[in-house]
């Protein structure tokens, strides 16, 4: 990155959110990642053309790190102000970010997002699991 690599490196970010350590991310951030930077790697479209990904990079973090008790990454993300609305998620999840955390039954993920002002919508017959 010192030497001229870009912060949205789309590689990198793919390869490195399967990891529970935060330090490429930090890094990433440090050297100029921003909560606007897009993905940018092709996907196809539902006529089967390929375009580039329009998802905010930090964004499309957040399902794998929600799904997967991630609590530090939401956390540093959170604390970039990743856009959570308004935004399209990938792999053509039709769900809101705020209702995976609701669905994913953590609470500590729930109060990592309420503490950011972010509602979390109780389901009918949630029954939530301390993580």
């Amino acid at each position: 990155l010192a030497a001229g690599a870009e912060a949205n490196d789309a590689q990198v970010v793919y390869n490195r959110h399967f990891e529970d350590d935060e330090e490429a991310l930090r890094l990433l951030l440090m050297h100029g990642l921003e909560p606007t930077d897009r993905v940018g790697w092709p996907v196809s479209g539902s006529d089967g053309v390929l375009r580039p990904c329009t998802i905010p990079t930090m964004t499309w973090l957040l399902p794998h790190a929600i799904a997967h008790g991630r609590h530090a990454r939401v956390e540093l993300l959170l604390s970039q102000e990743v856009r959570i609305t308004g935004v399209e998620l990938p792999y053509g999840e039709t769900r809101t970010i705020p209702h995976l955390v609701a669905v994913s039954g953590d609470l500590t993920m729930r109060a990592l997002f309420e503490e950011h002002g972010i509602a979390i919508p109780t389901l009918s017959g949630d029954v939530p699991r301390p993580r």
